[in-house]
């Protein structure tokens, strides 16, 4: 249900494209996953970068997932600590690992064993996030074959992880 400031706000704004977020709302749906996953939740910046849209959720304890340098000072400019904040961006060059670790970056998801490799020497003892591959069945955006490892490749590949100075892949 709008609030009336956004009622307000959608009535007298002139000026398009403009994004309208109930940070109220998203709380409420925030605390509702929460209780029922009973888990530790993370927000995608991806998704919605606005400051004020990201810091709601982190004073409630959840993370935040990044694919940038620029996403990962975002996070932190959010009030993320950088325990809660994961690298979820496969792809990477060496300077943007070490621009996450020096930041205090711990988490980094990975779908290669080059990508292993490159952590081992760039991150050594990072936590490795395994992207696993799946069909998108009943997904509204099936996103199958972009991104991830297939169900005979994750064990070889959190071997190598292991193997590679990282502790037990998460």
């Amino acid at each position: 249900m709008p609030t009336a400031r956004l009622r307000h706000f959608v009535a007298t704004q002139q000026e398009t494209p403009y994004a309208v977020l109930d940070v109220d709302h998203a709380l409420t749906a925030h605390d509702r996953l929460v209780s029922c996953l009973d888990a530790a939740v993370q927000f995608s910046l991806k998704a919605q970068p606005d400051p004020t849209l990201l810091a709601a959720p982190v004073r409630r304890g959840a993370g935040l997932d990044v694919a940038s340098p620029r996403e990962i000072d975002l996070a932190l400019a959010a009030g993320c600590p950088p325990t809660l904040i994961s690298h979820g961006n496969p792809v990477r060059d060496p300077a943007e690992i070490r621009h996450a670790w020096d930041r205090g970056v711990r988490t980094f998801a990975v779908d290669s064993a080059a990508e292993v490799r490159r952590l081992a020497r760039d991150a050594p003892g990072a936590t490795v996030v395994l992207r696993l591959a799946h069909g998108g069945a009943g997904s509204d955006w099936p996103m199958s074959g972009r991104f991830g490892v297939g169900p005979g490749q994750a064990v070889p590949l959190a071997l190598d992880a292991a193997a590679a100075d990282s502790p037990s892949p998460a």
